[in-house]
């Protein structure tokens, strides 16, 4: 083959991969704006609050196991040896131990992710695990009911006890280590000695499965949570029972004792954590925050603070204060819109929270927090000299902001209903755009004159090169000129256009919505140029780089999407899922860095991109 067949071929290969796009380089996030998180790649499968140490450290079913700070600050990875099923920590947190689903067990140092041994393996699927208070013993319940126990300094396998009818649940042993437990979904729970492994107690749960159990600080008591919500406290040495049904909307998936046995902290299957009075059965404190199933719970000696688990997000309790322990210096709610300076080299974003935050925009560092909106922020920008910045809302009003000194300089009101976008002319003169279907142009003394009204409300704006676009619910997108006058409609989209704005050049224009496209569009004749799908569900937002080469999108299938324009290939792509984020915002950096907001109010700053069109 001659040199330049060889050139053609690898040409055509070449532009075979970026048309297809299936090989789009996975995004790394480089830094999280805004807060501190207890976040794992993988579902938590066990975690431990070492208050005196002041750390948390957790492994997931990827076998991964993370060490931070109780301000958030990530301190150590060990690398994962492959996925588990199963994990549990030592009281001290020192020792950690997994399960394969294979059956293997290994006692790991939970410092560095050392391997200590491998325990005599069983080959029977495991479903939870437990250390002895002494690290002395390990008890594994089994899939198929069974109830094993090793010798954790041997390795060994000691004993098997008949378990139940039903996968077991949970496991564990009273703070003596004399009394072992176990729980089944087959409603029913069990009590032995440790060392003559007889049963001292038994009780069913009447209204179905258990997924949940624990021994009280002094071994008298046993609390199980069930799949009907019902929570029971059972004597270890007499048959009395309290029982309260409904206790947690859906199954109570986690419960523990506070070291003083007076307090009882549940977690429930709709992510829901509360705390009881263990004497009266009465609910004391109720927490909301994870989104799914709260896993496992455990509280600090001391009984302030509580630690809960749920899907691959931790999160910490202030039980005195009532309130969750946050790292947080960002927003508390969906983070709506994004916005760089062109000067100053700062950021600015808008939330659900009400407020809008000034950043560095290399350090990702606050700057200033602005308040004064009474409803969410749904759209920001910085004026042509980065001096001010203005805010839309759903107060309906427009609010200019000194950016230096973070202060309100002046409120427009005008607009009927939500303020969706706004923009500036090429003069510096103020645009909002709102549902009430109005663009408005606003001058110093705050009187706002309508500038154009489009037939439906209008759900996104952009003005640049002295043109302005507008889309709404029909789907139709409308090119203005800057006086206002029609230059052309035409139907891009089925449904709601969230998200419109121009290239750099102005030749052309992106718009995206609710049908799951972002396209490319010709200003000069309203021609589609590109057309990058994502399976039916929504774009929320999408952007240009600031050469025009890129294009960004984000929205409800949790996946960061950055194409080219000239090619129309898919460069990279980042799935949000494992984080339990929906991006909602997106902006491109001037060092070409992604910037996403999400739906908890994180801002995401993604790696630095090259350029990415085909070779001429």
């Amino acid at each position: 083959m001659t040199r330049a067949k060889v050139a053609a071929a690898v040409a055509v290969l070449w532009l075979f991969w970026q048309a297809v796009g299936s090989c789009a380089e996975p995004f790394q996030i480089a830094a999280t704006w805004g807060h501190y998180d207890f976040r794992a790649t993988g579902t938590v499968l066990a975690a431990c609050l070492d208050f005196k140490g002041r750390q948390i450290v957790a492994v997931s079913t990827d076998g991964i196991s993370r060490t931070w700070s109780l301000e958030g600050q990530q301190l150590n990875q060990a690398p994962g040896s492959g996925q588990l099923a199963a994990a549990a920590f030592s009281v001290d947190c020192r020792h950690m131990l997994t399960a394969t689903p294979g059956g293997e067990l290994r006692l790991f140092d939970a410092a560095n992710g050392h391997e200590i041994r491998a325990l005599e393996r069983s080959n029977k699927p495991v479903q939870t695990l437990a250390f002895s208070p002494h690290d002395d013993l390990v008890l594994a319940g089994l899939v198929d009911g069974g109830i094993q126990s090793w010798d954790a300094g041997s390795g060994n396998l000691v004993g098997e006890l008949p378990g139940a009818a039903g996968r077991i649940t949970a496991v564990g042993f009273s703070a003596k280590g004399h009394l072992a437990m176990a729980a089944a979904d087959d409603g029913t729970a069990r009590i032995w000695t440790v060392g003559r492994r007889q049963t001292v107690a038994r009780f069913r749960n009447r209204g179905g499965p258990l997924l949940s159990a624990a021994f009280s600080p002094d071994g008298t008591r046993i609390a199980a949570g069930a799949r009907d919500g019902t929570l029971t406290l059972r004597e270890t040495a007499s048959p009395s029972v309290v029982r309260l049904t409904g206790a947690q909307r859906g199954g109570i998936s986690a419960v523990a004792f506070g070291p003083d046995g007076a307090s009882l902290v549940t977690g429930g299957d709709d992510g829901s954590v509360r705390v009881w009075n263990a004497a009266t059965a009465k609910e004391v404190q109720h927490f909301t925050g994870h989104r799914t199933a709260v896993s496992s719970i455990q509280i600090s000696p001391d009984g302030l603070y509580a630690l809960s688990a749920a899907g691959v997000e931790l999160r910490l309790w202030d039980l005195k204060k009532g309130e969750e322990v946050r790292a947080s210096y960002g927003h508390t709610a969906a983070v709506n819109g994004i916005a760089f300076s062109p000067s100053s080299g700062l950021a600015a974003t808008g939330s659900n929270d009400n407020t809008i935050r000034i950043w560095d925009a290399a350090s990702g560092n606050p700057v200033h927090t602005l308040r004064g909106h009474s409803a969410a922020v749904t759209c920001i920008a910085f004026s042509p000299d980065g001096r001010t910045l203005v805010s839309g809302s759903r107060d309906n009003t427009v609010r200019l902001w000194n950016v230096a000194e973070g202060k309100l300089q002046q409120v427009f009101t005008g607009h009927r209903d939500t303020v969706s976008s706004v923009a500036f002319t090429r003069e510096g003169r103020m645009l909002s755009a709102s549902w009430d279907k109005t663009v408005l142009i606003w001058n110093d003394r705050g009187t706002g004159t309508p500038l154009l009204t489009a037939s439906a409300p209008i759900l996104a704006m952009a003005a640049a090169n002295g043109r302005i676009l507008t889309a709404g619910p029909d789907g139709r997108v409308t090119l203005w000129t800057e006086e206002g006058r029609e230059i052309r409609a035409w139907p891009a989209h089925q449904g709601d256009v969230y998200s419109v704005g121009f290239s750099p050049d102005g030749r052309l224009a992106f718009t995206a919505g609710r049908d799951g496209v972002t396209k490319i569009w010709d200003l000069a004749n309203g021609t589609e140029v590109r057309s990058f799908a994502t399976g039916g569900t929504y774009i929320a937002a999408a952007a240009f780089s600031l050469d025009g080469k890129l294009v960004a999108s984000a929205g409800g299938d949790q996946v960061l999407r950055v194409w080219s324009t000239a090619t129309g290939a898919q460069i990279a792509s980042a799935d949000l899922a494992s984080l339990l984020d929906i991006p909602l915002a997106v902006a491109f950096a001037a060092d070409g860095a992604v910037l996403a907001g999400t739906d908890r109010g994180v801002i995401l700053r993604f790696k630095t991109l090259p350029s990415a069109t085909a070779p001429e």
